[in-house]
């Protein structure tokens, strides 16, 4: 059977990436795809060839291609390639079925810095990583933090959650602009499209994210910037503050 466009990378990903062969085996299953033809779809390399192009014995690669046909990635058909050799040919299905496989691992992986959901409950007060209090709403509090003010009317007109503070209002009307403005919408966009006000303290401006690594993004980069446009306003802040929103 012809492989597909992609198929022989897929096999040898999944070939490189198995936890059931050793090295040698890996070496052995990868020169078998080497020799497969694919406008023939032939595959009959003596294991004498294969043994002498990877400098290993003969026996060696018996047991080898044993164990990678017995594993399921190749079918071995006996004395059916040139000079009676056994010809071999890959299991394409299996290369597919271990992508898909190793695809969902890598999205489960990636998963662990998604947002986690937020309780249904208003204004539950919780304890942030930071040992910080805040109020936890509904996800639909976090309206999109843009100086376009017919961007900010749609949003508020199809909000349905319960009202946003004060100081969301306020970052939201006031201060968001002012960030976007000194930090250009790219890095606005990127950084600060869920951050929230939570409090403007005597001496410190206390803002909340979804996820720590931002936290730590904005206040190590963006700190002097931040406080500057809170200044007007807020003339004594000289701190940035940063919690991480968590549920209970």
């Amino acid at each position: 059977m012809l492989p597909e466009k992609y198929d022989t990378t897929l096999a040898l990903k999944a070939i490189g990436l198995s936890d059931q062969l050793n090295k040698t085996e890996k070496r052995v299953g990868v020169a078998l795809l080497d020799h497969f033809n694919r406008k023939t779809a032939r595959c009959d390399p003596s294991q004498q060839t294969i043994a002498a192009l990877l400098g290993i014995d003969r026996k060696t690669v018996n047991r080898a291609i044993k164990k990678i046909v017995r594993l399921g990635y190749f079918n071995s058909l006996r004395h059916r390639g040139i000079r009676h050799c056994n010809s071999y040919q890959p299991c394409w299905h299996r290369f597919r079925a271990d992508e898909e496989k190793w695809s969902a691992d890598r999205r489960k992986h990636r998963s662990r810095f998604d947002s986690p959901e937020m309780s249904p409950s208003v204004r539950q007060v919780c304890p942030t990583t930071r040992h910080e209090i805040t109020s936890q709403t509904y996800p639909t509090n976090i309206l999109p933090l843009t100086s376009s003010g017919p961007q900010q009317s749609a949003a508020r007109q199809v909000w349905t959650g319960p009202p946003a503070r004060e100081e969301t209002q306020n970052y939201i009307k006031i201060f968001a602009p002012r960030i976007e403005r000194r930090l250009g919408s790219a890095r606005f966009r990127s950084w600060f499209h869920s951050v929230r006000l939570e409090e403007v303290r005597k001496d410190a401006i206390v803002l909340s994210v979804d996820m720590k690594f931002v936290a730590s993004k904005i206040v190590e980069q963006f700190e002097p910037q931040v406080l500057e446009c809170f200044r007007p306003e807020h003339p004594n802040v000289v701190r940035l503050v940063v919690i991480v929103r968590k549920p209970c």
